[in-house]
């Protein structure tokens, strides 16, 4: 399990702007309501495959940096 510092770094350094709201919504960062894949597909217009690499652009991103750490 990671940290929310970690996650919270990966969404603001690795991510684009729409990236980073699509991952804030999904995992309910800002407002403590997580959302499904269907959710962010009608809120956003991106399918679940694409929402699905963002998760894994964010994961690599914590992995590669908490090594280093």
């Amino acid at each position: 399990m990671y940290t929310r510092e970690q996650v919270l770094d990966a969404i603001e350094n690795c991510l684009n702007g729409s990236e980073r709201q699509v991952i804030i919504t999904r995992f309910g960062i800002e407002d403590g309501v997580t959302k499904s894949l269907s959710d962010i597909e009608s809120i956003f217009g991106v399918s679940r495959e694409q929402v699905c690499e963002i998760e894994k652009k964010v994961l690599r991103y914590i992995k590669e940096h908490s090594r280093k750490s």
